[in-house]
């Protein structure tokens, strides 16, 4: 298979890899920010997005998990007073 060149969407650094990587999230080795590896003809395949506090799979636009009451903006999980 060929081998892929594509920028860091981070930093633009242009990187190269083995074609079998397509699809693959690495490193960066200029910036360290993680990246997908695009597959032939550019198109990319982003991970699911998940809590980093339980590791559900969230929505892209949500704020706060509904498995755990971890809110992503503040990094702290939520907790309800039913008193």
């Amino acid at each position: 298979m060929a081998d892929i060149e594509f920028k860091c969407s981070h930093c633009e650094q242009v990187l190269e890899c083995p074609g079998d990587m397509a699809g693959e999230t690495v490193d960066c080795p200029s910036c360290e920010n993680p990246i997908t590896v695009p597959l032939p003809g550019g198109i990319i395949v982003e991970p699911p997005r998940t809590c980093p506090h339980c590791s559900s799979e969230l929505s892209d636009h949500a704020v706060l998990c509904i498995q755990c009451g971890y809110h992503l903006k503040l990094g702290q999980r939520m907790e309800t007073d039913l008193g």
